[in-house]
């Protein structure tokens, strides 16, 4: 196998993520920093693959913000926002009606009227309930009820789990502004593209149902804004946060290989973002050098993978 074909693979899963905040996703080098691998937290992992970073970090928010967590500015509540469920059981075999028996027992057999079909992905689930978020104390009270029901003596639904939204439901309003379409119009050689802002809850809470709407809106006026400037921008929802980039980027224009060569047009679309912003405001990070030395700087904008088709 080459190494240009060891690096697509390598990068094909770092997903454009929100909490660039406690994990920077620099895939370049830089002077002093410690080289090192940093392994995302499991949530982290849900949203994306791990990727290399250069240096150890501590953040905090803008001194603009005195001290308080930046907060979305502008931001408006959208309906229909993705929820997440309960997923009781999923169909076995690949007869056509096996989806609707399945329901059927469950309503009846099992006592559970209210459950419904969902697919995901091209499956058929079925699922139970609609919750802001996987915290809240509705979600985490019927799961447990749920593992624990026995029907003549055996837990039919012990091995019930709670499930993001599905993807499909994050794709937002502009199919031509998401991220994760873009190489269904560019081809597979649109590799990367920077990361320039990310609309994220900063408390370590996972987000409500309001949180994720409102972070979706603001992303997409962002993107809106950027493409009025003559940008060429996108946005990707995930089931936590939701980021704003700039530019589409190939093999030509970033060494993987930490060599540091950066084309023309990548180094001008990092003069004009120097910064990755968050909640629309600057975010100071304190990086840590193989000495020891901390330097505290504004948290700059990041090269990331463009998701696979």
């Amino acid at each position: 196998m080459s190494r240009t074909t060891q690096n697509r693979r390598t990068f094909s899963h770092a997903l454009p993520w929100a909490l660039a905040i406690g994990l920077p996703l620099v895939l370049g080098g830089c002077a002093g920093g410690s080289n090192k691998t940093t392994t995302p937290s499991p949530e982290m992992q849900r949203e994306g693959r791990a990727v290399l970073s250069n240096e150890r970090q501590e953040t905090t928010p803008a001194a603009g913000a005195k001290g308080q967590e930046p907060q979305p500015v502008g931001l408006a509540t959208r309906g229909d926002t993705p929820t997440w469920t309960i997923v009781l059981a999923r169909p076995i075999g690949s007869e056509p009606d096996a989806a609707d028996r399945l329901l059927q027992n469950i309503r009846t057999y099992g006592g559970v009227p209210e459950a419904r079909l969902e697919t995901r992905r091209g499956k058929a689930l079925v699922v139970y309930g609609r919750y802001a978020s996987p915290d809240d104390p509705s979600a985490t009270r019927d799961l447990e009820r749920f593992r624990e029901r026995q029907v003549e003596g055996k837990q039919i639904f012990a091995g019930a789990f709670l499930a993001p939204p599905p993807d499909e439901s994050l794709h937002g309003s502009n199919p031509e502004w998401d991220l994760r379409n873009v190489k269904q119009r560019f081809g597979d050689d649109a590799l990367y593209t920077l990361q320039v802002g990310v609309y994220a809850r900063l408390d370590g809470r996972a987000p409500t149902s309001e949180d994720l709407s409102q972070f979706r809106a603001a992303a997409e006026r962002a993107v809106a804004q950027l493409r009025a400037d003559g940008e060429q921008a996108f946005y990707h929802h995930g089931p936590s946060a939701s980021t704003v980039t700039v530019g589409v980027f190939g093999e030509s224009d970033f060494d993987p290989d930490g060599g540091g060569f950066e084309s023309p047009q990548l180094a001008d679309a990092r003069k004009r973002h120097p910064n990755n912003l968050v909640n629309g405001q600057g975010f100071y990070e304190t990086l840590r050098t193989d000495t020891g030395q901390a330097v505290r700087r504004l948290q700059r904008s990041q090269l990331v993978s463009i998701p696979d088709r």
